[in-house]
């Protein structure tokens, strides 16, 4: 994108009083006055902003958040707002997601825009821009992180301002970087700024709360404006039928969107705080089935190899986590964590891993090297399998498959902690493995180890489980007696072998 090229106030001046002369200028301050008496805020589009929306749009601080509750029309807001500069060819808005995917979702914000600006603007895709006959333009791109918006707009200057559609999923140092690069002409009819639209929760929840005075003992900072967005004042939604969307949502999470609340500490999207219950070591009773479950980093994208203990009691359907480690490994170091892991857990913990291509070779050198029994998920005897060779001292390893989103894989463990029926104990790491859940967002680039681990967790822990005393019993002795059968002639096999290359010797 070329840098955008700025008139001289003289020559401006020039065209305008020209304009003036050839009744230009009259004709279209004419048209915009009967566009108004119409009931039409702009000649550019026909919508009509609600009173909040209007707050919004006509706001001359510097920085502008919107938003609070769900439904209250953001996406249309930040549009309105973009185009209050596009009668002026020295004009540039750039409008920002995440990601371009979200941008591109059906009825997202540039869906809207194409339909908004249809009549009066033309969508050019080389540009990714909405281009007005003034040659002013609205500019539509993404940013996930600091680098990918210094790479992207380091250059280019706008001079009608950036706006930031669901700014809570960006960090809060990648928004003030992009506020450096709003930079606008003397003598114009608006003022750039950095305007936001966002609800509670997210990654930048702390610094909106702290920058815009959000709640009790904030203030809000010279020069920045919070305009709520409400649900109830938009007309086009049936704020009754919208609210039943909500209803299987975690209390905190509905608080946040549908009141629009900024009370919850740091919310996640997921998990608050308040949630989790924690529990003393000594509690946990000794004779429980424990799992460790690992989730095997990819060191080459900087993700993270992790690991969390977890139990389930079959009695009252409670699931106990404990502890929760995280380093960047290589495969080689990440078997050789889990030996030291396991040698520390003791063999009553059966080890985990999601099965891939990495997982095979760390279980194979587990098995073939280190003598492990490698457990089968789809067999039906596994739970008395781990328990007869528990009694040995012999570790085991399982491997499962996790099908589904991230979300859709954690579901079931998610339900747990939202119902209550879960233990965290007090451990090195326990406090590590609830601050990631509770921060949690859904953002592309956050770590979110600790959302695999649990749904890992929820589905081993049910396979293992806690065995019927006669049944272990029974199966144990059968399995113990055929692996001490399989060993003996191994044994006399390789006996037979060694006198076979004495008597070739002598």
């Amino acid at each position: 994108m070329n840098p955008q090229l700025v008139m001289h106030p003289a020559i401006r001046d020039n065209i305008m009083r020209e304009a003036e002369k050839r009744g230009i200028l009259q004709r279209y301050r004419a048209q915009q006055a009967q566009q108004a008496s119409a009931g039409q805020y702009s000649p550019f589009y026909r919508e009509t902003p609600l009173p909040a929306q209007l707050k919004f749009i006509e706001s001359r601080k510097r920085r502008i958040l919107f938003g609070g509750q769900v439904g209250g029309g953001k996406s249309l807001a930040m549009l309105m707002r973009a185009a209050r500069g596009v009668h002026d060819p020295q004009y540039e808005y750039l409008i920002l997601r995440k990601t371009m995917a979200d941008m591109l979702k059906p009825n997202g914000i540039l869906d809207l825009a194409k339909k908004m600006f249809k009549q009066t603007a033309t969508w050019v895709e080389k540009e990714s821009a909405m281009i007005f006959p003034s040659g002013a333009k609205i500019v539509f791109g993404p940013c996930e992180n600091l680098r990918d918006a210094q790479n992207r707009y380091q250059g280019p200057a706008f001079t009608g301002g950036i706006g930031i559609d669901e700014a809570g999923l960006m960090k809060w140092d990648v928004i003030q970087w992009l506020g450096t690069r709003i930079r606008g002409p003397k003598g114009v009819s608006w003022r750039p700024s950095l305007d936001l639209t966002a609800n509670p929760g997210g990654l930048c929840h702390d610094e909106l709360v702290e920058h815009f005075g959000l709640l009790e003992g904030t203030e809000c900072r010279d020069d920045y404006q919070y305009i709520p967005a409400s649900l109830y004042d938009n007309p086009f939604i049936d704020a009754a039928e919208y609210e039943l969307q909500f209803k299987d949502l975690a209390p905190h999470v509905r608080q946040a969107l549908l009141e629009g609340s900024w009370a919850v500490k740091v919310p996640g999207v997921y998990f608050s705080e308040e949630q989790f219950i924690w529990v003393d070591p000594r509690e946990v009773p000794a004779f429980w089935t424990w799992v460790r479950v690992w989730d095997i980093g990819v060191t080459g994208k900087k993700d993270p190899t992790a690991s969390l203990r977890a139990a389930f009691d079959e009695s009252t359907g409670i699931e106990w986590h404990e502890g929760h480690t995280m380093a960047l490994l290589t495969a080689h170091q990440a078997q050789k964590a889990i030996i030291a892991q396991a040698q520390s857990d003791g063999p009553g913990t059966v080890v985990v891993i999601e099965e891939d291509n990495v997982s095979r070779s760390i279980v194979q050198g587990l098995v073939g090297d280190h003598g492990w029994l490698e457990l089968d998920y789809k067999d039906p005897e596994v739970s008395a399998k781990f328990a007869a060779a528990r009694m040995r001292g012999q570790f085991s390893i399982m491997t499962v498959k996790m099908r589904g989103s991230k979300v859709e894989r954690a579901e079931h463990g998610i339900g747990q902690i939202h119902d209550g029926r879960h233990r965290i104990v007090r451990s090195k790491g326990a406090d590590e493995h609830v601050t990631q859940l509770v921060r949690m967002t859904g953002a592309k680039d956050e770590h979110d180890e600790a959302l695999d681990l649990i749904g890992m967790a929820w589905k081993a822990t049910r396979k293992i489980g806690t065995p019927r005393l006669s049944e272990v019993e029974d199966t144990s002795s059968r399995f113990i007696q055929t692996q001490s059968e399989v060993e003996a002639k191994q044994f006399a096999e390789s006996e037979r072998l060694r006198l076979n290359r004495l008597r070739k010797r002598g």
